[in-house]
């Protein structure tokens, strides 16, 4: 059982997973493009529009079995950056001010919320070429940003970061490419919360699906994700081409 004073400690670190996801799987900018062909010209490029990857989203369906009490959410916000890093190297701050990679022509997502467990799911697609660039810009910036710690409303909360190629794994042999990504997150050395991801690129188009718990991520929880997230895009990109 938690004592109050764990719960009082993991409450930061919830909420900077909450931020971190959102941060990591591209630009948190959701004002409209003054520019009203942008949508146009992305669908020319990954041949999907902003229905398509609304779409090819994660739904209550497939959540459903991770946690009691799951639903959809808004998808929150937070206003951790660079500068409440009190060590680290700077492409960590780079990480959190989202500073690094490629901007993404479209992207929509949403947030699950049960009991123990968060889930996140994010679509993104780019020009040609550029969901490469911006899986090996992710492998890039984790291979500098192994470990930071940020000052969360007066506590430190340190994020351990551990990245692996997907097909390393079994089961994961998912579309064209992808990247795992696992954070752990302490305080004065004790766990507090694990949070992971997985990015999984067909084509231009980007996947992500990831899951913050204060208990631990298994296949359980990213596989079934993983798999429901990459079935749903499929889906979506034999409809655009019937």
């Amino acid at each position: 059982m938690k004592t109050r004073s764990s719960v009082r400690s993991a409450a930061p670190a919830a909420a900077l997973s909450a931020l971190l996801l959102v941060t990591a799987c591209g630009s948190d900018d959701n004002d409209p493009d003054p520019d009203p062909t942008s949508s146009e010209t992305a669908e020319e490029e990954s041949g999907l529009s902003r229905s398509d990857l609304e779409d090819a989203l994660l739904t209550e369906d497939d959540v459903a079995g991770l946690d009691d009490g799951i639903e959809e959410v808004d998808v929150a916000e937070g206003d951790i950056s660079g500068d409440d890093i009190v060590d680290g190297d700077e492409a960590c701050a780079d990480f959190l001010d989202d500073d690094y990679g490629i901007e993404e022509d479209e992207k929509a997502d949403a947030q699950f919320e049960g009991e123990a467990v968060t889930v996140y799911s994010t679509i993104e697609s780019y020009a040609e070429g550029e969901a490469e660039e911006e899986l090996e810009a992710t492998r890039d910036l984790f291979d500098e940003c192994s470990t930071f710690t940020v000052d969360l409303d007066g506590q430190e909360v340190t994020v351990d970061v551990q990245t692996i190629e997907l097909d390393d794994l079994d089961g994961y042999d998912l579309g064209d490419e992808g990247v795992g990504v696992n954070l752990d997150f302490s305080i004065d050395g004790a766990p507090a919360l694990q949070q992971g991801y997985t990015l999984v690129r067909i084509g231009d188009v980007l996947t992500i699906s990831g899951a913050a718990t204060s208990g631990t991520l298994g296949d359980d929880i990213m596989l079934t994700i993983t798999e429901a997230a990459v079935d749903r895009l499929e889906a979506v990109f034999d409809d655009a081409d019937a």
